[in-house]
């Protein structure tokens, strides 16, 4: 049973994705746990697949999933983290080093994040560049791992059924908008490898001071 994304094509001006309601909607996407066996790649879905994962829920919604004309649906995935992204003078960046699913919307911060990085590592290194790729990976491979990790535990909740769906409901009800944001604070907030005083040795000052300063900003 594979997660699916199933996109309308409503029309592609823009090229946005959605995942909730918007004024403006160029594309509309919507994610759920697919009673069909995972395939990879594209494939045509329907307006009945989509709206038969959707029973129960409040008219509006369903007004909206109603409007498409034609959907597109694929499977999504991400990989368990690993510790190593480099060998040599070769590394990865973005999804290549740390797939991740869309509930917290961090891919392609991550992949920023991880390009930032890379030029500030090999700025301090000089043209070492193995020694360059393992400040880089000091600094971002717990962090992202991290990320990986809390965006799986996201589409957990948003997709609890049961006694979770129970529990998640009981915790956010009567939340503002606003605190629905606490709990992705923690993922604003650096690992130790990137903080001034940080455990890691092997960061020079150029590279601290950079990372630092863009976390201020």
């Amino acid at each position: 049973m594979g997660l699916v994304a199933v996109l309308p094509l409503l029309s592609w001006t823009k090229g946005r994705d959605y995942h909730s309601p918007m004024t403006d909607i160029d594309d509309l996407v919507v994610t759920f746990h697919s009673r069909d066996k995972e395939t990879w790649g594209v494939t045509d879905g329907s307006r009945e697949e989509v709206l038969s994962y959707f029973e129960g829920v409040h008219a509006r919604p369903r007004q909206l999933l109603s409007c498409p004309t034609s959907w597109r649906r694929w499977s999504t995935a991400d990989r368990d983290p690993v510790e190593q992204w480099s060998r040599g003078c070769a590394t990865l960046l973005g999804d290549a080093a740390h797939p991740m699913m869309q509930y917290l919307a961090q891919g392609a911060c991550m992949a920023l994040e991880d390009a930032v990085t890379l030029g500030a590592a090999i700025d301090d290194a000089g043209d070492d560049i193995p020694a360059a790729l393992k400040l880089y990976e000091a600094a971002r491979v717990a962090h992202a791992a991290r990320v990986v990790l809390s965006v799986r535990e996201m589409g957990r909740a948003y997709h609890a059924a049961g006694i979770e769906r129970l529990v998640r409901n009981s915790l956010w009800a009567g939340r503002s908008q606003e605190r629905f944001y606490d709990a992705l604070v923690a993922l604003c907030v650096e690992s130790g490898a990137l903080s001034r005083s940080g455990p890691d040795p092997r960061l020079g000052a150029s590279l601290r001071t950079e990372l630092c300063d863009r976390r201020e900003r």
